[in-house]
């Protein structure tokens, strides 16, 4: 990526964000929509008065925040598109020592962009803590599982708390890639678990895609989790981000949606 793209203005922001006041305040303003005044602001984050004025100036110059008639401070439009992509920040520095052998993969920048919905996101080590939350995942699923899967997992207790799933209605859609490891006996082991009815009647389906699977997905009506790859484009099925917001939700579910509409 060529950085001479970025203009004065990117650079200024990123300024503008780097300096504590400036950053408390705009922090103040997000967590008080109905806006506030400097003496608040001021008390709030145990300073002067004379000291929020003059960062207050420099953010209003700038039109991140604006005064009303009743010098009432709040974000304008664009502070709030600003202030959007802070979770995206603090979720990378969070995680600086996870993305330091870790890339996004093959992932588009439309869901690039909007990393800001893994700020509230619990970081998962280990194959049988992940293991697990996927199979709490499913048991607390209520109308679907989504899948993007590297790699497939077909254990006896997974498979049977799929069937009691089934039983109560919901449906499973799995996207594999040219990359995926799955078992080749898979469907005769689905068979022997006595799944094949539901795959008749369309409540499984798999869907084979032509690509690398780089950034694996699990995504139920209202949990997620998902795995990305390490430096050398290989999904890393040892760690993992989970979390329950509903941000995070439509974020997996439209990348799912993305993934199964790749012919």
């Amino acid at each position: 990526m060529d950085m001479t793209l970025y203009g004065e203005e990117t650079k200024n922001l990123f300024w503008i964000l780097g300096n504590e006041t400036r950053f408390q305040i705009i922090m103040q303003l997000v967590n008080n929509l109905d806006g506030l005044s400097i003496s608040k602001i001021a008390k709030n984050l145990e300073t002067t008065i004379p000291n929020i004025n003059k960062s207050a100036d420099l953010l209003r110059r700038y039109n991140i925040i604006q005064k009303d008639g009743n010098n009432i401070c709040h974000l304008t439009s664009f502070g709030k598109r600003v202030t959007t992509h802070i979770g995206f920040f603090n979720f990378i520095s969070e995680s600086k020592d996870y993305f330091n052998n870790h890339d996004i993969g093959n992932l588009p920048g439309e869901f690039a962009q909007r990393m800001a919905v893994f700020a509230d996101s619990e970081r998962i080590q280990g194959v049988p803590l992940i293991s697990a939350k996927e199979k709490e995942m499913l048991c607390n699923s209520k109308e679907y599982m989504h899948s993007i899967l590297y790699e497939a997992k077909f254990d006896t207790d997974l498979l049977s708390t799929m069937k009691k799933k089934l039983d109560e209605g919901i449906k499973i859609i799995t996207v594999y890639g040219k990359n995926s490891i799955i078992h080749p006996d898979s469907k005769k082991i689905f068979k022997g678990a006595g799944l094949g009815p539901y795959v008749i009647n369309g409540q499984i389906s798999r869907k084979d895609k032509n690509f690398n699977i780089q950034v694996s997905v699990v995504v139920t009506d209202n949990e997620s989790l998902v795995m990305f790859p390490n430096t050398n484009g290989k999904v890393d099925t040892t760690e993992a981000f989970y979390g329950k917001s509903k941000e995070l939700q439509v974020w997996c579910e439209q990348y799912f949606q993305y993934c199964l509409d790749i012919e």
